[in-house]
């Protein structure tokens, strides 16, 4: 079994030092030259948010040579290693299969850390996976117990990602779920984790969803960005008339409701302002970008 750490909020330059096989020396030369955001304790010490550190990381494309130094799974440099010359999707569809599915968070948590976003790795990496894996029912027995257990490994997966990054406290409101009778957990757990990452806060309503549930949910809120998961449309025209009463809502404001989802060509959305469909959480992660960056400009 891989052992899961938790990582601590502050660390000390010398535990990123040692993470990332770089001299103390260094690291407080970047922090000198604001390549790396630092902070001082009462006695005068240098400390440093292990999402800091992350982002550090990741915009630097450094690897990993002891990650357990500032809290992360040891496993990971042996992933890290593996990285290189793959096909991303294929060893992440193998170690899904594998007898030990863990591993394949940590493959996944690597491909974020090594600088991937949380939209490509849900683009590329997660959907092409689960389709494969989707099928096997058709000549498997095991079918769909391996894809029950693909999925909760996706999702134990992307909140040990999500731990990674922390909005800022006055980020902008984004909130999102999926329609009625939709039950895929996944989808809206990704847009969500998509949109943190994109510098706005989430909060994710989960799957079926009554409408006036999300109806209420930004009745109190008038935030920016409302995002429709459809993987799954039962009732295409009722979904229809929803979505639009929703998007006149929130055009109240000047908000926005994004539609997404492998069901969505089923609702015919008529064209407005308030109203965008999203093919991609590629598409998603773009939106969510422009409006956060309009929020702070």
């Amino acid at each position: 079994m891989i052992k899961h750490m938790t990582s601590p909020t502050l660390i000390s330059p010398r535990q990123l030092a040692e993470a990332i096989g770089a001299s103390e020396s260094s690291l407080k030369r970047w922090a000198d030259d604001g390549l790396l955001r630092v902070s001082k304790t009462a006695g005068g010490h240098r400390r440093i948010r292990v999402t800091e550190a992350i982002r550090f990381i990741r915009a630097r494309k450094i690897e990993l040579i002891q990650p357990d130094a500032i809290g992360l799974s040891p496993s990971l440099i042996h992933t890290n290693e593996s990285l290189k010359g793959t096909n991303s999707a294929e060893q992440f569809t193998e170690l899904l299969l594998s007898d030990e599915p863990e591993r394949a968070e940590t493959y996944l948590e690597s491909l974020y850390l090594a600088g991937d976003s949380v939209a490509k790795l849900g683009d590329e990496v997660i959907k092409e996976s689960l389709e494969t894996i989707g099928v096997l029912w058709k000549h498997r027995n095991d079918g769909i117990l391996l894809e029950h257990r693909a999925t909760d490994t996706c999702l134990r997966a992307l909140i040990r990602i999500r731990m990674l990054f922390e909005p800022e406290p006055s980020a902008p409101r984004a909130i999102g779920g999926a329609i009625p009778q939709d039950p895929y957990i996944l989808p809206p757990m990704l847009a969500s984790i998509v949109a943190a990452e994109s510098g706005l806060r989430p909060t994710n309503l989960g799957p079926d969803n009554p409408f006036p549930t999300i109806r209420h949910a930004i009745d109190e809120n008038h935030i920016p960005l409302l995002w429709i998961a459809t993987s799954l449309v039962k009732e295409p025209e009722e979904a229809t008339e929803a979505i639009l009463a929703l998007a006149n809502y929130v055009s109240e404001w000047g908000g926005l409701v994004a539609v997404g989802g492998r069901e969505a060509g089923l609702i015919e959305l008529e064209s407005s302002p308030s109203l965008t469909m999203c093919k991609s959480m590629s598409e998603f992660e773009k939106l969510a970008k422009s409006i956060a960056q309009a929020d702070s400009a």
